[in-house]
């Protein structure tokens, strides 16, 4: 099974700078899950956004249509318990996500696990639908792989997964693409 990939998303450094400057000046564009860190665009902002930000449209064009797109924004390290990405809302179905760096996410690993069955019996699901284990997993767990997020990279949300960090710059913030169609199939097929 293939946790990552790091794909081709136009000029991603342009449009998620656009991006986090849209985010900044248009705060009520976007809400939260119950959270300061997950900032989704409500879907009506959409298109005004790829309008706004052309680089981005034509960036993410062969993905095809957007289902969710969210600034998350990391200030803390001990935030990032091990965890399964919600499946409510928007993120309903998704299996995997676009992943792009926005700001200081050098140093920072993506890592995903396997966990033993005793370990992963041992976790909460709020009602979100984010599946979580307790920080004391974090480091007694041996991830199987990880990435840094440097360059637009799928990910694989419906495993258990958490961020590692190697510096203390923060905030750290990436953006988190879903599409109609689940860009799983990057991962589950060597040819795409």
């Amino acid at each position: 099974m293939n946790y990552w990939k790091i794909v081709e998303a136009g000029d991603y450094k342009t449009y998620t700078r656009k991006f986090l400057e849209y985010y900044i000046n248009n705060n009520s564009s976007f809400f939260r899950y119950n959270n300061d860190f997950w900032n989704e665009l409500r879907a009506e902002k959409h298109e005004e956004v790829l309008t706004l930000i052309p680089e981005m449209r034509e960036g993410l064009a062969k993905f095809g249509t957007i289902k969710a797109l969210a600034i998350i924004i990391m200030t803390d390290p001990d935030l990032g318990n091990i965890h399964i990405d919600h499946d409510t809302g928007t993120n309903a179905g998704v299996k995997a996500r676009l992943q792009l760096p926005v700001v200081n996410t050098n140093g920072s690993r993506t890592a995903f696990f396997e966990l033993p069955e005793e370990i992963y019996k041992d976790h909460t699901k709020n009602s979100g639908g984010v599946m979580r284990w307790d920080k004391k997993y974090k480091y007694a767990v041996t991830p199987l792989t990880w990435v840094e997020i440097v360059q637009p990279t799928i990910i694989r949300t419906t495993v258990p997964h958490t961020v590692y960090y190697d510096t203390n710059q923060f905030p750290r913030i990436a953006m988190t693409i879903s599409f109609e169609e689940d860009v799983v199939k990057y991962l589950d097929d060597e040819d795409t």
